[in-house]
C-alpha cells in the first residue's frame, strides 16, 4: 500500500510539475489576461467603472467568455494524452503504474490546471484593474439579493469574488475534461482541442427541456458561459455549479478511464 501511495505521489508532483509549473501555463494565464483586458477596454477608460462592473461586462457585453473559459484554459495540459500518444511516450509512464492510475491522475491534474490557469489570469487582472484605479464596488449601488450579488448586498467583497472567480474556473475545468475523453477516443491534438468547442455548441441546440421543466440551471449556457443566479443566494449558487461540474467531470472521467483501459488491453 505505501508503495503504491508513494508511485501515485511521484507521479502527481511530475505531473504538476509539467501542468503547472511550466512555460506553457505561464503562456497560457498571459493569453487570458490579455484576451480579458481586450475585452473590458472600452470599460477601462470608462469613468466611475468598478471591478465587478468590468467583471460583469467582460463576460456579458464582449462576448470573450468562450476564448477565456473554453480554449485558452485548454493549452497549459489538456491536451497532453494526444501528445503524449503522438509522440509514443505514454509507455513510459505504463510500466510504471496501471492504467487507472495514471488516468485518474492525468485526469485531476488537467482539471487542476484549466482552474488554476483561470483563478490565475482573474487575480492579475484585478490587481491590474485596481493598480489602474478602480474600486472594487461601490457601496451604495443597488445590487440584488440574488446570486452572487448577495455577498455584495452584504459588503462581503472577498466572498463574492473568490465564489465568482471559482464558478468561472469551474467552467474551464468542464471544457479541460471533455478534451481529456475526446483525446483518449481520437488521440489528436488538434482534434482534442477543438472538438470540446462542437460538444458544446451541439448541446445547446440538443439538449431541450419543456416548458414545464425549462429552469436557469438546466440551460447547458448557464453551465459554462453563464452564472446561475439562485434566489436562495451566493452559497446555493456556487454549490449549484459545483455539482454540475462534479456531475459533468465524473461522466468525462469515467468515460476516459474505460477508454483509455480498452486502447492499452489491445495495445
Amino acid at each position: 500500500m505505501g508503495t503504491k501511495i508513494g508511485k501515485a505521489v511521484r507521479l502527481f508532483g511530475l505531473e504538476f510539475r509539467r501542468a503547472v509549473l511550466s512555460k506553457k501555463f505561464a503562456a497560457a494565464v498571459l493569453l487570458t489576461v490579455m484576451m480579458e483586458m481586450l475585452s473590458s477596454a472600452m470599460m477601462l477608460f470608462q469613468s466611475g467603472a468598478t471591478v465587478i462592473e468590468t467583471l460583469n461586462f467582460m463576460f456579458d457585453g464582449a462576448g470573450s467568455a468562450f476564448l477565456i473559459l473554453c480554449l485558452f484554459p485548454l493549452l497549459p495540459f489538456s491536451l497532453s494524452y494526444a501528445e503524449d500518444m503522438e509522440e509514443n511516450a505514454l509507455t513510459y509512464y505504463m510500466v510504471r503504474t496501471d492504467t487507472v492510475s495514471f488516468m485518474l491522475n492525468r485526469f485531476f491534474v488537467v482539471c487542476l490546471s484549466a482552474f488554476l490557469c483561470v483563478v490565475c489570469s482573474f487575480i492579475i487582472f484585478i490587481i491590474v484593474l485596481r493598480c489602474l484605479g478602480e474600486p472594487l464596488f461601490w457601496a451604495e449601488a443597488n445590487y440584488q439579493n440574488a446570486g452572487y450579488d448577495q455577498f455584495l448586498a452584504m459588503g462581503n467583497t472577498a466572498a463574492f469574488l473568490c465564489c465568482y472567480i471559482a464558478d468561472r474556473a469551474l467552467s474551464a475545468v468542464m471544457m479541460s475534461a471533455c478534451a481529456v475523453w475526446i483525446s483518449t477516443v481520437f488521440p489528436n491534438t488538434l482534434f482534442s482541442f477543438t472538438a470540446p468547442v462542437c460538444i458544446y455548441f451541439l448541446a445547446l441546440r440538443v439538449i431541450r427541456f419543456s416548458a414545464e421543466l425549462e429552469k436557469p440551471y438546466l440551460q447547458v449556457s448557464s453551465w459554462v458561459e453563464g452564472v446561475y443566479a439562485s434566489p436562495a443566494g451566493g452559497m446555493v449558487t456556487f454549490l449549484c455549479k459545483l455539482g454540475v461540474t462534479a456531475m459533468v467531470c465524473a461522466v468525462y472521467g469515467i468515460l476516459a478511464v474505460v477508454r483509455a483501459k480498452r486502447r492499452w488491453h489491445y495495445a
